[in-house]
């Protein structure tokens, strides 16, 4: 219970002052660019052929949501690691982390 405490009074201090603190909700996901098709239509007594580009390939995208005005935002990375996550950052505050760490 103390953690939603928690989270309640951090919205209720991004809703107060948006321009001195900020709340995100932030998300990592992978798409896989391979679509497999299970089902088909065809005629009675017609063999089902599906045919298609069967290319390999992944994307990952990494998405911010801020609470007090719905702003979002996404990047597309190559892998979803801690670096890429610190370079989503940065990009976001317009700020070099590494100099802050």
């Amino acid at each position: 219970m103390i953690f939603w405490e928690k989270v309640e009074t951090y919205l209720k201090a991004g809703v107060v002052a948006p321009e001195g603190f900020q709340v995100w909700f932030w998300d990592e996901t992978g798409f896989s660019l391979r679509v497999i098709r299970r089902k088909g239509w065809t005629l009675r007594g017609k063999r089902q052929k599906v045919t298609g580009i069967r290319s390999r390939g992944r994307i990952n995208v990494m998405s911010g949501l801020r609470y007090h005005d719905r702003k979002n935002l996404s990047f597309f990375v190559d892998n979803g690691n801690g670096e890429s996550f610190f370079e989503s950052l940065e990009k976001l505050l317009g700020v070099n982390l590494a100099k802050l760490l």
